[in-house]
């Protein structure tokens, strides 16, 4: 997950340590809203009605030129800011043009504090306790997308998650939706559970997400073999 704009994310998503092995990339784009039952200020005002601050997480897929060339730089994922940058907002695919970025329709999600005690109830009680965690649903319930590894075929998906200071739940499930069986995710409600590998240090200062001197920190020992074989001994 990489920094490339202030409210904005590239991910990167890839099995088994192997980042030169990449076979999805996502962009995710952050805005704040207010959640309230109370829509006018006055209102607001009369019933001293305390509003609840939220972030929408929009969901785009990359232009597929965009992808090849940050899989070429696959082992140097600092390097992504500047290639997005680079990025022309639209180029042609097939005699048709394509933009940098194309939304996935009713894939938002909303981050608050509030914890759904039925969307979220894989969240154990020690963690739900200690009040440090942001939780999200998906904005629209469920969203009908087109599968990206098995083309023609439409997947259902759910999707809730659950963000601590290093660790990240994603609670995903695709379903096919004329049957509703399960093509992927857990079925007895047992989220993915991802733990933070390192932290991005901004050496030089500047204002930018990501400047020339940032740099992978912080690594956790017992998960830095997952960034790639410079940072494990390879087996013979």
């Amino acid at each position: 997950l990489v920094p490339v704009h202030e409210n904005s994310r590239l991910a990167a998503f890839y099995f088994d340590g192997q980042p030169q092995a990449i076979y999805r990339f996502r962009y995710y784009q952050l805005e704040p809203v207010v959640e309230t039952s109370v829509h006018s200020q006055s209102e607001r005002e009369a019933k001293d009605e305390e509003m609840t601050a939220a972030i929408d997480t929009m969901l785009f897929t990359l232009h597929p030129e965009l992808e090849k060339q940050l899989r070429m730089a696959s082992m140097t994922p600092m390097e992504w800011p500047r290639i997005f940058k680079d990025f022309p907002d639209s180029s042609p695919v097939e005699d048709q043009e394509v933009a940098k970025i194309t939304k996935l329709d009713s894939c938002e999600v909303r981050w608050s504090y509030n914890l759904d005690p039925k969307q979220h109830a894989y969240v154990p009680e020690q963690y739900a306790s200690r009040g440090d965690g942001i939780h999200a649903v998906m904005v629209h319930g469920e969203a009908l997308v087109e599968s990206q590894m098995m083309p023609g075929q439409k997947i259902l998906i759910r999707d809730q998650l659950s963000l601590w200071k290093d660790e990240l739940w994603i609670h995903d499930r695709g379903h096919d939706p004329d049957t509703m069986a399960f093509i992927y995710g857990n079925q007895d409600g047992v989220p993915y559970r991802l733990q933070r590998v390192c932290n991005i240090e901004d050496v030089a200062g500047t204002d930018e997400p990501i400047s020339a001197g940032s740099h992978r920190t912080d690594i956790y020992n017992d998960l830095a073999w997952t960034l790639g074989p410079a940072h494990r001994t390879e087996s013979v």
